[in-house]
């Protein structure tokens, strides 16, 4: 997380409350911005431009923050922060790369990051390095070459252990087939014992009458 803050103040009213009590306490009611600023988060601005002309003050008490030619919404970089930090937490070869990740340790800056701050890929670079990160430009042709390797080694390695995965369920099958054959067996060989009864009982009868005729 980028901030702590309170949710319910990054709206137009407690905003608008906050800044009146700053502006009564500081005598800024007369300042350059009072009420502007507000009047942009009302609008629904995730990002403003900043006018160097307003007191960077307002732009804090409505819950933004001053990054480079932008003031952007608190709330707004913590989603950003959300965006960023499944690519940079990925590793290669742990499942299927997330939208931006680069190698496990950097990140490339997706449409999605620039839509939810309403920002050019310049003022990106300007936003990022603002909390803390790092720009690093690479050749397009370095960039797509290493993406591709990386996606068709998921590819292989996910097919490879869909593979191993049908490979079991066949065994743990072919298991419970013999298992079940092993079950009927015993009822299977009960019958040659009772032809082995019923063949004793019909020898003995002529040996008892043999006996008896002399």
């Amino acid at each position: 997380a980028y901030h702590v803050f309170v949710p319910a103040l990054i709206k137009p009213a407690p905003a608008g409350l906050v800044t009146l009590l700053w502006a009564l306490q500081n005598d800024g009611k007369d300042k350059p911005g009072f009420g502007d600023v507000v009047h942009a988060l009302a609008s629904g601005r995730t990002s403003v431009v900043v006018d160097p002309a307003f007191d960077k003050t307002f732009y804090k008490l409505a819950g933004y923050r001053n990054l480079g030619r932008r003031a952007v919404r608190v709330d707004i970089l913590e989603r950003l922060a959300d965006l960023i930090r499944p690519a940079t937490n990925w590793k290669p070869g742990l499942g299927q790369r997330p939208d931006g990740a680069y190698d496990g340790q950097s990140f490339m800056v997706t449409p999605p990051m620039m839509s939810i701050l309403g920002a050019t890929a310049d003022d990106m670079e300007e936003i990022l390095k603002g909390l803390g990160y790092r720009a690093e430009p690479k050749p397009a042709v370095e960039v797509k070459a290493r993406l591709e390797a990386q996606d068709s080694a998921a590819r292989e390695a996910a097919a490879a252990k869909q593979t191993a995965e049908e490979q079991a369920e066949q065994a743990k099958a072919a298991e419970a087939a013999i298992a079940d054959t092993a079950a009927e067996a015993p009822a299977d060989s009960s019958e040659p014992d009772a032809v082995a009864e019923a063949a004793a009982d019909g020898s003995a009868e002529p040996a008892a009458e043999a006996a008896a005729e002399p």
